[in-house]
This record gives C-alpha cells, structure tokens and sequence, in this order.
C-alpha cells in the first residue's frame, strides 16, 4: 500500500515498432486505393457505371436483328467516372464526422455531469437528512437531552462534531438550513466565554476552512478562534457575530453585512471585501495586509486607526488614509479624539512591533473577547501587530501573543513597558533577547506558554 501512495502519476508506453507497422499499413492502403484498389476502396478515380444505347430504324434493319429487331443503326456508349477524393472532400469527411462526434461527446459529457450532480445532492440531501435525524434523537433523548447537556460533556461533543462533519460536506443552499436549525432549535448562539452559560452545539474553535456558508444567516453565531481560511461567506449575514481571532485570510466576504460584529485580532489577509458592510465593526488588532477596502461600505477612520496591521497592500476608501504607526517607527500611540483608542500602544521600530500594556483598561476593552488567560493579571503586554522587520519579527512573535515577561522582567503599564524595551534594545550589552510568551494554538484549543529569543542583529 505505501509502495502505492509514493507512486507517481501514470504513463503508458507505445512500442515504436508498432507504430512503424501503422504508418506503413496506412500508406499501403493509400497507395493501393488511389492506385489498382481505387475501384474497391474509392479513393482513386475509377469508371462507377457504363450504360451502352441502342437505337434501330427502318424494316430492312429488323430483319436480321435478335428477335427481329433488326441491327442496330446507331449505338452510343455512357461511362460514369468517379475522380479521386481531393484535400476538400477529405476536410469535408473529417469535419462533418469531427461535428457528429463532437455532439456525440458533448451530449454524454452533459448527461454525466447531470447525473453527477443529482447524486452529489441526492447525497447531500442523504447526509442532511440523516444530521437532523441525528440531532433530534439527541435532543428528544429522555435519559441525557442535548438541550440541557454541559458544553463539555460526550453528547454535546458527538453533536458538535457531527455538525463541523455535515457542514463540510453540504453546500451553502443546504448549510444553510443546518445553522437554521441549531440556531432556532437553541443549540447554538452568540455566547462570550467567562461571561455566560455556553451554547451546547459551539463552532468556535473550529476548522471550518473552505466551507461553503454563502448566503447563510450566521449572525450571533459564536466563531471565536474559528478557522476560516478560502471560506466562502459571500452575501452571508454575519451580524453581531463573534469572529475574534478568527483566520479568515483569502476568505470571500463579498456583500457579507458584518454589522456590529467582533473582528479583534482577527486576520483578513487578502479576503475579499468588495461591498462587505462595516458598519459598527469593532476591528482593534485586525489584520488588514493586502486587504482591499476599497469598495466596502461604511468604513471609519476610526476602524481603520484600531486595526492591527496593514501596509503597502492594504487599500482604503477614499477619504482614509493609513495610519502613521503603520510605517513611522517608535511611535508612543495614546487614545485621542482622532483614534478613539481605549487603551494606549507603544511601537519601537527595532522591536518591530505594536504592543499595549496588560492593565486594566484592556481587560476592560478587549478581555472578555480575547479571553486573556485569567492568571494574567496586570502585568505584560500583548501584541497588537508583528511588521515583517525588526526583532519581533525574528524571534517569531504573532499579534494577539502575550509577552508574560522580557527578559524575566514583568513590564506593568506603559512607562514600564517603554523603559523595559528600550533597556533590553538599546543599553543591554547582550545581544540576545528572550521573551516569555503566551499563545493561542488551534491544535490544544487554549493558551500555551513558551519562551523565545532572537538576536538582535538579526533585526
């Protein structure tokens, strides 16, 4: 079996000698057609139908003649002459046959992709029906009902698998009555994690890469952590959702209404946004590298300010402009009328990075919707944007990281925080600088801690 899965691909082997045996074959018939076979092949000239005519007058004639018809006083002879096939009549041959044959293919081809089709929704129509099937036994189940199951528990597992299973098996015309479904039936909701009782059927978290939810109402729907990758969310409704860190890099969100939903240190790399409505979106930490914002609708210079990253690639409405911490380095950002911050940044262009300090504030702003890890206090800073230069950058730090400590110091506050980085960058003769990191991973679903470091003359 292994032998079978490294194999390449197939190839198939013509012996020459074959195919000299065709080629004279072929031009002996040729030969022999146009030549002394032409009257039985029909490629040459050659006489098709000789017609002899007889004609008697007078009585002496009939005298002598077969059966008294007398001898014959003129006689003509007609010969009908096939000539040889040319170039035309050949092209005329092939291309009327080529015209059949093509229809011919095109015909099967049509029939087979309808049939094709007919069984991919039979089977979707198959796999749908047996998910509500499924899910209502759950539900009506007298010993452990789905309904009032714990979110961890096996029975709110199974359900929550078998419905990332079913949506990425079904089409956006039928996931979207999967989501109806575990939305009015109660399964499922806009929950934040920490603050309230967590729906039973939870997509948050999940690997919902390349799965078709165009035109699909997901509004309210928890999608925290969800990955979203090349997803098509086209014309869907993702109001008030929550798509905090969420990956929706190459995403298509063409005339997707994202009203009032959370984008916190989401990432929208490359994800197409033409006509997406932006109203009320709260986009802190957003990752907008290469995203084209031109044409959606009702974005602020406010959103814009808040947003994580972007760049050169990044393309705004007109009206907007990028913000300057986006290219000036060590810039002190702190909350004005113009950026409506809630909390204040520190970008150092050898760090290579935007962070804001841990504090209260934050946790306030944005803690329940990242949901800070409950033993980081008011100590640290998270990373609100990584730029493709400078330490950060070397040392592998991501936006939406957490820096516990640098250099086992715990920063608190922005003056702390400045003062550490700049001692660790600019006054510290070590060249190696460690920083102790909190993450999120995808693979454990929760936050990890692990410690990184990178030379200072590899920024």
């Amino acid at each position: 079996m292994e032998s079978l899965l490294v194999a390449g691909p197939l190839t198939f082997q013509v012996d020459s000698r074959f195919l000299v045996i065709i080629i004279i074959v072929v031009l002996i018939l040729l030969l022999v057609g146009y030549t002394i076979g032409s009257r039985y092949f029909g490629f040459g000239p050659h006489d098709v139908k000789t017609i002899h005519t007889f004609e008697y007058t007078g009585d002496a004639a009939k005298k002598d003649a077969p059966k008294g018809e007398g001898a014959p006083h003129t006689r003509t002879i007609t010969t009908e002459t096939q000539t040889g096939r040319t170039f035309w009549d050949w092209l005329a041959i092939l291309t009327i046959s080529a015209a059949i044959a093509g229809v011919a293919v095109y015909f099967t081809y049509s029939q087979g992709q309808h049939q094709l089709r007919v069984q991919n929704r039979e089977a979707m129509e198959s796999a749908l029906g047996t998910y509500l099937t499924q899910m209502s036994q759950m539900m009506l189940d007298d010993k452990t009902p789905l309904l009032k199951a714990e979110p961890d528990s096996a029975v709110s597992l199974t359900a929550r698998a078998e419905t990332v299973a079913v949506l990425n098996r079904l089409d956006g015309e039928h996931n979207k009555i999967v989501v109806d479904f575990i939305k009015q039936s109660g399964l499922s909701g806009y929950r934040v994690p920490g603050t309230q009782k967590e729906t039973v059927v939870r997509l948050d978290e999940t690997d919902l890469n390349h799965v078709d939810f165009a035109h699909t109402n997901l509004s309210g729907l928890n999608l925290r952590f969800s990955e979203l990758r090349h997803t098509d969310l086209h014309g869907a409704d993702l109001g008030l959702s929550n798509l905090t860190f969420a990956d929706l890099a190459h995403a298509n969100l063409k005339d997707a209404n994202l009203r009032d939903a959370d984008l916190i240190f989401a990432d929208l790399e490359d994800a197409n946004l033409e006509d997406a409505n932006f109203s009320g979106v709260r986009t802190r930490g957003v990752d907008l590298s290469g995203a084209d914002l031109t044409e959606a609708q009702n974005v602020t210079q406010t959103q814009i300010n808040q947003a994580g990253a972007g760049g050169a690639g990044t393309k705004l409405p007109d009206g907007l402009h990028k913000p300057n911490w986006w290219s000036e380095p060590n810039a002190t950002v702190k909350p004005t009328e113009e950026n409506s911050l809630a909390y204040p940044r520190l970008q150092v262009d050898r760090l290579g990075a935007s962070l804001a300090p841990i504090d209260k504030n934050l946790k306030k702003a944005v803690g329940s919707e990242i949901a800070l890890p409950q033993d980081v206090d008011t100590f640290g800073a998270l990373v609100y944007s990584v730029q493709p230069r400078g330490l950060a950058h070397a040392a592998g730090l991501e936006a939406g990281d957490i820096i516990v400590k640098m250099e086992g110091h715990k920063p608190r506050g922005l003056k702390d925080l400045e003062a550490t980085v700049h001692k660790n960058l600019y006054e510290d003769d070590d060249p190696m600088v460690q920083f102790t990191v909190r993450r999120w991973f995808f693979v454990t679903k929760g936050w990890q801690q692990g410690v990184l470091s990178a030379r200072i003359g590899d920024a």
